[in-house]
Parts: C-alpha cells; structure tokens; sequence
C-alpha cells in the first residue's frame, strides 16, 4: 500500500511521500560504493528519492514500473551523474533529487547521449531535515522535447534549465500527457567514434582521483562517447576506485610547476590543474573572476601585434595610478609584453618594492607569462571544483598562486570564486589549509554576498600541505608538496 503520508498539496499541486522505512538503511549501504564523498552522497540521496516514488508509481498504474538500469549500472553512473531513470511501460522518466528546493539542473548526459534521455525529467526535493525521516517532494515535471526546444544551456556545468512556461508542476498531469502527446523526445546529435587508443587513455586519464569530476574534465562529445557505452561506464567505474584503493595520498608538486614554466612548457594540466586562459579557452569566454583586476579585457597569447602598446601601458603604471588601474594595466603587460626588455625591468623593480600582496602576486605573474625563466617570475594555476552531485550545480574554481622567496622559500596565495551563474559563493563555503598531520594552521569562511575567499602562507621546497574545501556535509581535499 501506498506510504499514507503521501499527499497532493492543493496550493502546490506538488507529490510528497515519506521514504520507506527501510530507504534510508538502503542508501547507507550505498556510501561505500564510490570513489569520493561528492558520488557517495549523490547516490544516497537518489536510493531515497528513487525507494519512495517507485511503489507510489506501482500503486497509481497498473503499467509495469521498474528502474531503467540495475543495481551496478546504477553505481556506475551515479558515480558520475546525478539523476535515477526509470521505466514506466515505454516511457522513460529520469529523477533529479536536489537538497535546494528553488535550484535544479539536468546534467547534460541525461538530455544529449542516445542512451541515456529521457521522455521527461522530475526535479526532486530531499527534505533531510523534515519532522519525520526523510520527505521526498516530486516538484514536477518537463519534457526532453521542451528542453532541447526551450531549455537553457550553462556550458561551465554542462547542465539544462527548463523554461519556466515548459515546466508543469503538477505530476498528475503527466500521466493524461503521456496519453496525449506520446513520445516526448527529439533526436539528438550523435557522438563520434572513439579509436581504443583514445578510450584507454580517457580511461586512464579520468581514473585518477584528483580527477574530482571526469564529466568536465574530457570534451562533451568524447566524454558522451565513453558513457554512452556501458563497458565503458563500468571500466571507467571499476579504475576509478582501484584507483582510490591504491592511491591514497595523492599528492601535486608544486616544484614542478616551476620546473615546467622554466622549460617553456605550456601545458599545466597535472591532475586538472590548468592556466586561466586553458580554461577560459575550454569555457568559451573570458574568466575575469580569476585575475585580481576589475575589468576583463579580450587579449591573448599570440597578440604580438598589440606590442606597440607596451609603452603606453609602462608609462601609465611609472605615473601611480589607483589599485584597480595598476592591477588591470600590470594584466594587460603579461598579456601582451613577452620578451619586451623594458616591462621585464619594470615588473622585477615593482617585485622589490610593492608592499600590496595583490599588486605583487599579479605583477609576478604578468613576469612570469613575458620572461618565464626570470627567477622572480611567478605562476598561477586554476582547478575547477563540483558540488553539483549533493547540491545542484554548485561550482566553484580555486586558483593558487606562487611566488618564489629566496633559494628554497615561496609565498602561496589559495583563492576561491564561483564560476556558475551565481554572483556569490554559497553562504559557509569554507576554505583550509591543514599541514600534513592534518591539523588546520588557515581557513576562511563565505559569508553572505562573499565572492571570493583567499588565504596566504609561506613554506619552503619540500613542506607539504592539504588544500580542503568544505560545502555543507562534503568536502573536497588535495595534497601538495612545495
């Protein structure tokens, strides 16, 4: 029989149902199956959602319900990609559990890959702090057709958003759809073919697991392409906590970042970890959030043409200009000054006598990017972090940047923004810095309207610590070594 706390509220038109007693004890057996927090708690809170509306859907049909992937299918794409799908006769519903009931996304997986779409897609809200255990609130429904028609595209979390005149709060009302309309989705454009070579060495590449969230880490199409087989979700599933399992401590030298910008190398990825224009390169557009400047100009490698503005760029900063000018001026300088001899000597005289930590930090990496070998050149590097599994989409970027202090001495600058659609970060994001007994020496907290947090600290070549950053129960750390 149907849980009788399940109801139709009349002001909402929204399902709520209780998860079964047993749910809960289902989704902890759950936790112990995944690579990370982050997968671990977005496949507890589908186990809810899915435990309460499967036998509310058998006891409403007399169709054959059942979910659409079985209990290791479901591991391995939870490891991944929020979302539950379930099969209704032939139609496909996917649930998209959220812990906030006004923001939800649809990961792109669900909506673009052939094996994976849906007819239509059911926000869910897991109310953890609900007077009985756990409620589960079916917010309602929208169709593939109406997202791919209508729905807007964040390509920073590869999510869609349904317009709010395609979105039909009252679920009963897609039972008389399915009727009406039939089939709800449209075609979608295919995925290439991978070579094996390709697919060993994304396998290889997003095992790893500093590798916090693969489905950002590779291109859509490859990445579509590698899921959109099940041998391929299941190897990459079964690397993934090998990994875990036989790598513990992972651990980014810091050292070698500084040994590559010496030797000309321009690729940073090591595990994820890219320059500001890679990413922004990746993204799209520009990424203003990740420099310690106001504006956002459009200047790129290779805009040796624009050289005859260094001049004019050297002469402004000799005349003082206020804080945001000099931030945004000495940015430009990197952008477009390599090798000019007159911005290297201005930017090394800036290093000895600033006393503005910011000025600094931007001045050394501007020399960085126009004279790499210079010995006070400085570099900074940007890693993407994803909440969106737990807590919708959220998205956040941490930037370090490194100074070098003497023979063996650096200064380390650790900044978090957000880089989704929100202005601010989440209210109690927290950042720490832990030594490497993992006792906190650093760490700052958002509060409201906050849009970035950032910490200093200094060490020496060898010194190890633990980047930590904390979004309400998960949490995401690093390992470094100077």
């Amino acid at each position: 029989m149907v849980n009788p706390r399940s109801k139709m509220l009349m002001q909402t038109q929204h399902l709520t149902l209780d998860a079964p007693p047993d749910a809960i004890a289902i989704g902890e057996r759950e936790l112990e199956r995944y690579s990370n927090n982050g997968a671990a708690w977005n496949a507890y809170i589908n186990c809810l959602a899915m435990e309460a509306l499967l036998p509310w859907l058998q006891e409403v049909t007399t169709e054959n319900v059942r979910p659409r992937f079985d209990y290791e299918e479901r591991a391995h794409l939870w490891e991944f990609l929020n979302g539950t799908a379930i099969h209704l006769e032939k139609t496909r519903l996917i649930l998209l559990p959220t812990e906030e009931k006004d923001r939800w996304f649809i990961p792109q997986e669900w909506v673009d890959i052939p094996e994976l779409i849906a007819d239509y897609y059911l926000p869910t809200y897991v109310n953890l702090a609900a007077e009985e255990e756990c409620e589960i609130e079916i917010l309602g429904y929208v169709t593939h057709q109406e997202l791919k028609n209508n729905g807007e595209y964040d390509r920073v979390t590869r999510t869609y958003s349904p317009s709010q005149r395609d979105f039909i709060e009252d679920i009963t009302l897609l039972f008389l759809a399915r009727q009406v309309v039939g089939d709800c989705t449209v075609a979608v454009a295919p995925l290439p073919s991978l070579t094996l070579q390709r697919q060993q060495e994304l396998q290889e590449e997003l095992s790893h697991p500093s590798v916090w969230n693969p489905r950002l880490t590779a291109s859509f199409e490859e990445w579509g392409a590698l899921i959109n087989n099940p041998r391929g979700r299941s190897e990459l599933y079964r690397r993934r906590l090998a990994a875990v399992e036989s790598e513990q401590e992972p651990i980014v030298s810091l050292s070698h970042w500084f040994d590559n910008l010496r030797q000309g190398l321009q690729v940073f990825a090591e595990k994820g970890w890219q320059t500001v224009e890679k990413i922004a390169q990746e993204l799209g557009g520009d990424l203003p959030e990740f420099a310690y400047y106001a504006g956002s100009p459009n200047f790129r490698d290779g805009t040796s043409h624009l050289s005859r503005a260094v001049p004019g760029l050297l002469e402004l900063l000799e005349s003082h200009p206020d804080k945001e000018t000099e931030l945004a001026t000495l940015h430009l300088l990197g952008q477009i000054g390599y090798g000019n001899g007159a911005a290297i000597a201005l930017l090394s005289r800036l290093l000895y006598k600033t006393k503005d930590g910011e000025i600094r930090r931007q001045a050394a990496v501007s020399l960085g990017r126009i004279d790499p070998a210079n010995p006070l050149a400085g570099i900074r590097r940007i890693k993407i972090m994803d909440f969106g599994m737990c807590l919708d989409g959220t998205k956040v970027a941490v930037g370090i940047t490194l100074l070098p202090e003497g023979q063996r001495g650096m200064n380390v600058n650790l900044r978090v923004y957000p880089i989704t659609q929100q202005k601010y970060l989440p209210e109690a994001l927290k950042l720490s810095v832990l030594d490497e007994n993992g006792d906190v020496f650093e760490s700052a907290k958002a509060r409201e309207a906050d849009i970035a947090l950032q910490l200093d600290f200094k060490g020496e070549r060898g010194d190890r610590f633990i980047l930590k950053v904390l979004l309400g129960e998960i949490d995401v750390t690093e390992r470094f070594s100077i």
